[in-house]
């Protein structure tokens, strides 16, 4: 009986240390599995934070030009509208579109010309008419004034005769009639040249509409240039303030641009510079301000501008559209190279590297010249480095190696 409980006890002490075993290998393998994920894990992180290659440029200094930039449009330096001043039918053409003129001299368009030569025509025949006429009335006016003479002397000496009783009443009056008929004849004669006189001077007039209508028949080209623009065909009718031609004096141009009133007094005529690009391209040499506005839109707050372009300095044509920067003062900054700067939407950003580990840096930029952007916020230190190549592989604090 002893024997029996004896060999039970054995037998429950060996199932218990084989219980402790497996729990203890158990607890082994578990650990060992943590081990082997952290050791992973280890590897994984080790691996995402391989050095990114950067390069840095100093934080510096600079001069900036602050700058307003705008579009220009490219005029003629003197252009005119062309029409007729009278109207009539267009007989003749002597330019077309291209054609180069000369002020004063060059004859563009013929209106009505061989109906208004026969109106000079019949105005100057007209005045010889009544001049001749008007010669005619003079001679008639002297002889009248020659007849009256003699009666009244005959009726002068009648009368002396009549007061003496020499002659009867009714040879008196017949004497005086003929004296006051005579008197009459010449007021008449009077009459009759003045209104030849008035129809003279009419006559003279009417030549002289009649020789400015032909002289204005024949239009003359008001300034020098080409003929950018044709609105007339032979046949066609032409009217005052009805353009046929326009002139473009192109031997040397404007730029003109519209600047907001802000900048008003910061633009200088004649001090002012722009930097002019077209098609991408920098155009040198640059322009100065030769034309400020003094008056502001003030309905747009804009005010106009105009940059004047000597013949050969520049290959440009009117109606072309340029970029304008106008360069309005110089001041000093702290700076750093424009291709360091990350730009997204709203934000702009730099990298810094310290300690070998790359830092984000939210700013706020100013003005941009020659390659560099002033950093207004926040302040930088002179000397200090920004990473300018790589920066766009980073993310804040991943580890960097600076490459030369």
């Amino acid at each position: 009986m002893h024997t029996q409980s004896g060999k039970s006890l054995w037998i429950a002490l060996l199932a218990l240390i084989c219980l402790l075993g497996l729990v203890s290998f158990t607890q082994i393998h578990t650990a060992n599995a943590g081990l082997e994920r952290n050791r992973e894990d280890v590897q994984h992180n080790a691996s995402s934070q391989s050095k990114v290659p950067v390069k840095l440029s100093p934080v510096t200094k600079r001069q900036f030009l602050k700058t307003i930039n705008v579009y220009g449009k490219v005029e003629s330096y003197q252009s005119a509208f062309v029409a007729p001043k009278i109207s009539g039918v267009v007989e003749k053409l002597f330019v077309d579109e291209g054609s180069r003129v000369e002020k004063g001299k060059t004859r563009l368009f013929e209106i009505d010309n061989l109906k208004l030569q026969q109106k000079v025509d019949n105005a100057r025949q007209n005045i010889s008419i009544v001049l001749a006429v008007e010669k005619e009335r003079k001679a008639l006016l002297r002889k009248a004034q020659i007849d009256l003479d003699k009666k009244s002397k005959s009726y002068a000496r009648y009368k002396s005769l009549l007061e003496k009783q020499a002659i009867t009443q009714e040879s008196f009056d017949n004497h005086e009639a003929d004296y006051l008929s005579a008197v009459a004849e010449v007021e008449l004669k009077k009459a009759i040249l003045e209104l030849g006189q008035a129809e003279a001077k009419q006559a003279v007039i009417n030549l002289q509409m009649t020789e400015k209508d032909l002289a204005d028949s024949i239009v003359i080209a008001p300034i020098d240039g080409y003929i950018s623009e044709k609105h007339v065909e032979i046949g066609e009718m032409g009217q005052p303030g009805k353009p046929a031609f326009k002139i473009d004096n192109t031997e040397k141009l404007l730029i003109s641009a519209f600047i907001p009133a802000e900048y008003s007094s910061s633009i200088i005529q004649d001090k002012t510079e722009t930097e002019l690009t077209l098609y991408g391209e920098v155009l040198a040499p640059k322009l100065k301000v030769s034309y400020v506005s003094p008056v502001i839109d003030t309905k747009m707050h804009i005010f106009e501008i105009k940059c004047l372009v000597e013949a050969g300095t520049h290959n440009l044509k009117p109606g072309q559209s340029l970029q304008m920067k106008l360069l309005i003062n110089e001041q000093s900054a702290i700076a750093v190279p424009t291709r360091a700067l990350i730009e997204n939407g709203d934000e702009c950003a730099i990298f810094t590297c310290e300690n070998g580990i790359a830092h984000k840096l939210t700013v706020e930029k100013g003005e941009e010249f020659e390659g560099f952007t002033e950093i207004k916020e926040p302040k930088l230190l002179i000397g200090s480095t920004v990473i300018t190549e790589g920066q766009f592989m980073l993310k804040e604090n991943l580890p960097v190696t600076v490459i030369e």
